[in-house]
């Protein structure tokens, strides 16, 4: 393991080491960690141009109780998981149905990896700009929830006023934009409304229309059918997109919207996320006090998994703020909380999951007024294996491994420069602001939005952040900015609160405002 240290830091160069040695050190790395290796050595760099080269090549030793065995890395992660990607076993010491179902995906590693020494000239660019026209905008043209479905074939817009637009990739549906077909421009898809206003009449309350969350439904359907999941603060909906052929325009595909589902009636507050199990049949709902399971199938009933409401609610101190499915374990899933915890849940434990599997939180932190409300967590997402959680509070990023809840295991500061003005940020209702984190592809790399329409990109592997101001190019009066506006520029009418990355390349949705803007890697 000296030799392992020794790279890391950059004492010696991988190809000094013995043969012997570079088969094993490669023989216990993930894709992550291969990646990161060959990226400071020239001769291996090529394997970032392809993500399962090395399970071909380099192979693992395994003992077979009578002599010693090399396979590959694929047949050898049939028999154990490869750090990284931890695989949970049941009594028999054998993988869960869920976990086999799990298939790899193949990433534009060249893409995604960013900014490093060799690759400067790739940089990040505006690719499309997606609004209405500034003379019209309103309140009801707000962005509300922007969502890639796990292909990254769609992106889903939701808006303040309930509609829903999807947008497809042209390269998918053919379209040919410019010199041939670019694949990471979109064109436009569907629309429709998905959410009416209503009236509560037990609580004498109006429930808006706003579309809070859109989830896509993994699962692949016949005859280009797709199906998609969204809720406003009380109701969740089930639709169906469907490709219909016109014999009258062959050319044209016009897209069927159906509701299918309506689950319904199942929180008295408002409903803050939903996401969908990896088995494609089941999802969870969160408000402030209960998360619920649904059968995607049935929407008569929910099942409540956790009932954080006191039987005195003046003794209510904590609220639910997110949770998320564990992307491939059906049985787990994590949920955050306003006092900046969060908790992994098992549902094989007990019906009423109220005993978390485990709790993360930092301990010993000094805390004041203002500290209690900035540690509020707002957003949580899992690594693709699972084994990292990302949890985004008003003043930190933060990656919390698995395996170990004392302390996370890196923090990234994305709004300290407004500690000065915390008293002026609660008495205007800023520091309520809810922010949205996401991983990119190859989970190397994170986003997450800021105030005056700024957004960061963080690469974990260099810890290099790269600052970016989404502006709209028909906008003469702003100027781009690479860095973040002083304490003094900062406007705070203008923020990022919804961000997505596309689940394969090097494309991220930035939502502000009215708009959705698409930045790419390009030379």
């Amino acid at each position: 393991m000296s030799e392992v240290a020794s790279i890391s830091a950059g004492l010696i160069s991988f190809d000094d080491l013995p043969k012997p040695i570079i088969l094993l050190i490669y023989s216990f790395l993930d894709d992550k960690s291969l990646c990161s290796v060959a990226r400071l050595n020239k001769s291996h760099r090529e394997l970032a141009s392809d993500p399962f080269l090395w399970k071909r090549v380099f192979k693992s030793v395994y003992w077979n109780s009578k002599s010693w065995q090399f396979l590959t890395h694929d047949e050898a992660q049939k028999l154990s998981s490869l750090p990284g990607t931890p695989m949970e076993l049941d009594n028999n010491s054998t993988p869960l149905a869920a976990e086999k179902s799990i298939q790899p995906t193949a990433l534009n590693w060249r893409g995604i990896y960013i900014d490093t020494k060799d690759n400067d000239r790739l940089k990040w660019k505006l690719n499309q700009v997606f609004g209405e026209d500034p003379s019209s905008v309103n309140e009801e043209n707000v962005i509300t929830s922007v969502e890639f479905d796990p292909s990254g074939e769609f992106l889903s817009i939701g808006y303040q006023c309930g509609q829903i637009v999807i947008f497809r990739n042209a390269q998918a549906s053919g379209v040919a934009t410019g010199n041939g077909i670019n694949a990471s421009t979109y064109k436009f898809y569907t629309q429709f409304e998905s959410h009416h206003p209503e009236f509560d009449f037990l609580t004498s309350l109006e429930i808006e229309e706003k579309i809070n969350k859109i989830r896509w439904v993994r699962t692949k359907f016949p005859n280009n059918t797709r199906f998609l999941l969204s809720t406003n603060d009380k109701t969740i909906k089930l639709w169906k997109l469907r490709e219909k052929s016109s014999k009258l325009r062959p050319s044209t595909t016009p897209v069927q919207t159906q509701q299918r589902k309506v689950y319904a009636n199942a929180h008295a507050y408002n409903i803050n996320s939903i996401s969908l199990c990896s088995d494609a049949q089941l999802f969870i709902s969160a408000d402030d006090l209960r998360i619920n399971l649904w059968n995607i199938d049935n929407s008569s009933e929910a099942f409540t998994i956790v009932d954080m409401k006191p039987g005195n609610m003046n003794e209510l101190n904590e609220v639910i703020t997110c949770a998320e499915f564990h992307p491939i374990l059906s049985h787990q899933f994590v949920f955050s909380s306003s006092k900046g915890c969060m908790y992994m849940a098992d549902m094989r434990q007990k019906a009423l999951c109220d005993k978390s599997l485990m709790s993360f939180a930092e301990k010993d932190r000094s805390k004041s007024f203002f500290s209690e409300v900035t540690s509020s967590i707002s957003d949580v997402k899992f690594t693709r294996d699972g084994r990292y959680i990302l949890a985004r509070d008003y003043m930190h990023l933060k990656i919390w491994d698995t395996h170990l809840n004392a302390a996370p295991v890196v923090t990234y500061d994305v709004h300290e420069h407004l500690q000065p003005k915390l008293y002026e940020l609660y008495e205007n209702d800023n520091i309520f602001d809810k922010f949205e984190c996401a991983f990119s592809g190859n989970d190397m790399h994170m986003l997450t939005g800021s105030y005056s329409n700024n957004f960061m990109i963080y690469d974990i592997s260099t810890s290099q952040t790269k600052h970016f101001q989404a502006i709209n190019p028909r906008d003469r009066r702003k100027k781009r900015s690479s860095t973040l506006p002083t304490t003094q520029d900062i406007n705070f009418t203008e923020k990022v609160t919804h961000v997505a990355w596309h689940p394969t390349n090097s494309l991220v949705a930035i939502a502000a405002g009215n708009y959705i803007y698409l930045y790419h890697l390009a030379p």
